[in-house]
């Protein structure tokens, strides 16, 4: 939705910036402005202020934390910046309170779209949080889910909370619907081998993905050094001298010790770890 936002505002001839949480949905995005037509609009926002900035966003002293934003300073600074035509913030659940009094600042035309469900961090923004900083802003409620069949719908609605964003509709039956299978397995080994097989009959279906998550960055390292044994990796490799299986994408923070990960690359058949 907030691409199709993005697209509408550049057909009218607006300038628009579209701001992603973190850089695997920057990722996600960036393709799909792509396949939109729309020339880069899409930036973390954590970028996006490193830029506005020139470089040095005000930060609060924390050793702790290179990320810790003094947001009294940034929104003091507010007047001081270039204003935006068109802003548009996806997954606003999960930036910081205080980030939308100072965006309210310096755009006009500002389009929020969040989801209290899906809120990574509990300190950060509530829809009631959004509404207030933003001094009660006219909203409209999305119900209909185009993203999940509905099988899938029906399990996730389980994990509801009761938060106020309330959950979708419920889609209609499809023709083809998922089958979901719980499985015991003995141990992650066995669970990642498993998961190779998976990967190989798969890979007689090139537009077939296998996707694979990891409760943490060290469950998902264990899982790719264990689990898929030299021979499976060299066959999910195009040459020997990769250091990551073409196939065999990865996501999580990088950690010393470890080869980075490359980036995400979306659409393309494989394993998602």
């Amino acid at each position: 939705m907030a691409l199709y936002r993005a697209q509408q505002y550049r057909k009218a001839g607006r300038e628009v910036v579209l701001l992603s949480f973190n850089r695997l949905l920057n990722d996600f995005m960036g393709e799909g402005a792509r396949s939109l037509g729309i020339r880069p609009v899409v930036v973390a926002y954590t970028m996006w202020l490193k830029t506005i900035f020139n470089g040095s966003v005000p930060l609060v002293s924390n050793p702790k934390n290179n990320w810790d934003y003094d947001w009294n300073e940034i929104i003091q600074r507010a007047t001081e910046l270039p204003r935006l035509d068109c802003l548009i913030i996806d997954e606003g659940q999960d930036m910081p309170r205080e980030f939308y009094f100072f965006v309210k600042q310096i755009t006009d035309h500002l389009t929020v779209f969040a989801d209290e469900n899906q809120r990574i961090f509990e300190e950060q923004s509530t829809i009631a949080d959004i509404r207030t900083w933003l001094g009660n802003p006219p909203e409209y409620l999305l119900t209909a889910n185009y993203r999940n069949t509905r099988t899938i719908a029906e399990l996730a609605a389980r994990f509801y909370t009761g938060l106020q964003t309330g959950i979708p509709n419920l889609p209609e039956q499809g023709e083809h619907e998922p089958k979901i299978v719980v499985r015991n397995v003995q141990s992650d080994v066995e669970s990642a081998r498993q998961i190779v097989a998976r990967a190989k009959l798969d890979k007689t279906n090139p537009d077939r993905t296998v996707g694979v998550f990891a409760p943490d960055a060290r469950a998902a390292w264990y899982m790719r050094k264990k689990g898929y044994d030299e021979d499976t990796e060299l066959e999910l490799r195009e040459t020997e001298r990769d250091v990551w299986p073409k196939v065999l994408q990865h996501y999580f923070p990088w950690k010393r010790g470890m080869p980075p990960a490359p980036d995400t690359i979306f659409g393309v058949p494989g394993v998602y770890l």
